[in-house]
């Protein structure tokens, strides 16, 4: 067999400074502060417990005082307003 040697992956052209890093987070923030802003109440509440404080839809349906069924449905419907607002619906 013949050996082949090959060049070593070029690095990224630019690597993103710690401002430049710490700007987008604050940017991607500031986009998903509005959009939860566009849910219901119940909708951002829901969502909230379960992506921010990480509960299951059993703890947060007792929270609620609902169906663990509802709970499913309105994190359902608050994901595709969400999906909605980011594609620019």
């Amino acid at each position: 067999e013949k050996s082949v040697d090959l060049p070593l992956a070029a690095g990224p052209r630019h690597v993103a400074s710690a401002p430049d890093v710490e700007m987008d987070k604050q940017i991607l923030q500031d986009r998903i502060n509005k959009a939860l802003q566009r849910l219901t109440d119940r909708q951002r509440a829901v969502f909230v417990l379960r992506h921010y404080h990480e509960l299951s839809t059993k703890e947060i349906a007792e929270i609620v005082q609902v169906k663990q069924g509802t709970i499913k449905n309105t994190l359902f419907n608050a994901l595709r307003r969400l999906q909605q607002h980011f594609a620019g619906g």
